[in-house]
């Protein structure tokens, strides 16, 4: 049970980040950006770790549109933290039935 539990709560951290910089991306691609890339060019493991699982799938998917079109790229990452959210709740309601 405890492990059912740790896996729940790195999930919604997981959501949580991935939320929390969809939300920015939609203002400023370009500072999240160099967020991103510091996580990346450290050489730190844990901070590799938490780049590539906190910013990775938002900024792939803002980085391949942001090309094509910038709005397109903004309403995309927009549906993407929208359904992100709704995920969220749905981890929250299943822990809370487990405890």
């Amino acid at each position: 049970m405890v492990i059912i539990n740790l896996i729940f709560m790195i999930a919604m951290l997981a959501l949580l980040f991935n939320i929390m910089y969809g939300v920015l991306f939609i203002f400023s691609f370009k500072g999240i950006r160099k967020i991103y890339e510091w996580f990346r060019d450290d050489s730190f493991l844990m901070m590799d770790t938490l780049g590539a699982v906190a910013l990775g799938p938002s900024y792939h998917i803002a980085k391949k549109l942001y090309s094509f079109s910038p709005i397109v790229a903004r309403i995309a990452i927009l549906l993407y933290v929208i359904v992100l959210s709704y995920l969220f709740n749905w981890f929250i309601q299943t822990f809370n039935r487990l405890t």
